[in-house]
């Protein structure tokens, strides 16, 4: 029985820790363009320790080439500690970033651009205030 709960616990990561993860989705269209942005926020005992932001954009090859060539000139100023930026997708008609974040490490000027809070009860009422649908 013991073995057992040792492989549980390692399957389950950082959840095997206490740490446990709220997701928040919105999808937004417009025009030729769908925005689907996600926010994964890893708390333990209501405090967030890393959050995971993706921004899927989905439309015609202009409208998201567009997007992709702001969000790529945007980004090279954003080399600070605790953030990871990650192309996830890149194709005609798809561009999905995601924009990686270890609480701890981030200075506020990156809390200010991703609208995050170290309370997560706080987080979450903020991003269901602005039309997210949190589990």
């Amino acid at each position: 029985m013991g073995m057992l709960l040792f492989l549980t616990g390692c399957l389950f990561g950082d959840v095997g820790r206490g740490y446990l993860k709220t997701e928040c989705v919105k999808e937004e269209i417009s025009n030729n363009l769908t925005t689907i942005t996600t926010y994964v926020i890893e708390h333990k005992e209501n405090v967030v320790n890393d959050v995971s932001v993706t921004y899927e954009y989905i439309g015609d090859n202009a409208t998201v080439l567009a997007i992709k060539n702001s969000i790529e000139s945007q980004n090279r100023y954003l080399n600070y500690d605790g953030l990871e930026i990650e192309i996830l997708s890149d194709e005609a008609n798809n561009f999905t970033v995601m924009y990686k974040m270890e609480v701890d490490k981030m200075s506020e000027k990156i809390f200010e651009k991703f609208n995050l809070n170290r309370n997560r009860s706080e987080f979450v009422r903020s991003l269901t205030d602005e039309d997210f649908t949190c589990r």
